[in-house]
């Protein structure tokens, strides 16, 4: 509820041909999900996603970046939008952490494996810390 204020409208789309589980567009503020799926892979997807557009539209966010990738154990200059890998980008790391926190157990495996420290911090951030 604390972060309720720091984000604007969010456009919400299905697609039946989308190559992506979902995706988030920026620039259109966007969140597009495959369909047909179970509702706890569309939860899924949603909470993901939508951490993305919280990411891009909370001015809050950018200054809790440097927090979180202290929880990873990575530099603070880490770039927030690359990694070698997809489950080593701070930005999808974030992400996970937004749809654990939000769902608890999920039902897709991601090779993301969050620590307790990652959990923590987001924790703090949505509850407005």
């Amino acid at each position: 509820g604390a972060r309720l204020d720091c984000f604007g409208p969010l456009t919400l789309e299905a697609s039946t041909s989308l190559e992506d589980r979902a995706q988030y567009e920026a620039t259109t503020k966007t969140l597009t999900v495959r369909v047909p799926r179970s509702i706890p892979a569309l939860r899924e997807s949603l909470a993901h996603e939508f951490a993305h557009h919280v990411e891009r539209e909370c001015p809050d966010h950018e200054a809790f970046r440097s927090t979180y990738l202290e929880a990873m154990g990575v530099p603070s200059d880490t770039p927030w939008y690359d990694g070698a890998r997809w489950s080593e980008m701070p930005s999808e790391r974030f992400a996970e952490a937004t749809a654990e926190l939000l769902l608890g157990t999920r039902e897709l495996a991601v090779d993301v494996f969050l620590s307790e420290a990652e959990l923590a911090v987001v924790t703090e951030w949505w509850a407005g810390s």
